[in-house]
């Protein structure tokens, strides 16, 4: 039995559909292109690109050179490794499986732990300790509780 020449979506016991819009019109060139500008965007300027590329996905250097270029893109193994690596590649293939929705939370999630860091440093120049802060409101509350008021919500 062949399979037939249509060109149909495949889609899911659920209905959903695999391929659709631009997503099924994506070429090989533009995954290309797509994780080319990705992996330039995470690695340029740092020494040795190509090789550190090489070292951390276990590929030879000649494939890393055509994913750099744009004439190949990495696949499988190689692929997965690089978007455990880079945050970059992790968004270009997110962007290209239509999966924007996982893209906004992971960068709430990145926004989030960069504010939280800057809270800490931004707490150490004014010197601030937390082990301090919570002595000082527990000493508050008592004051309150032994004046017989109310204490305020912080």
């Amino acid at each position: 039995m062949s399979f037939t020449k249509n060109g149909r979506n495949v889609q899911s016991a659920d209905g959903k559909v695999f391929l659709d819009g631009a997503i099924a019109e994506l070429s090989s060139l533009a995954y290309a292109d797509i994780l080319s500008a990705a992996l330039k965007r995470q690695f340029l300027g740092t020494p040795c690109a190509l090789k550190s590329i090489a070292r951390v996905t276990g590929a030879n250097e000649r494939s890393v050179k055509n994913w750099w270029t744009g004439k190949n893109g990495p696949s499988g193994e190689h692929l997965i490794t690089l978007a455990k690596q880079s945050d970059e590649v992790l968004e270009a293939i997110l962007l290209m499986a239509g999966r924007q929705d996982i893209l906004v939370n992971k960068k709430i999630s990145d926004m989030r732990r960069l504010l939280s860091g800057c809270i800490a440093d931004l707490d150490k120049l004014a010197g601030r300790d937390e082990e301090v802060d919570r002595e000082m409101h527990r000493v508050e509350i008592n004051y309150f509780l032994a004046q017989g008021l109310e204490c305020p919500a912080i």
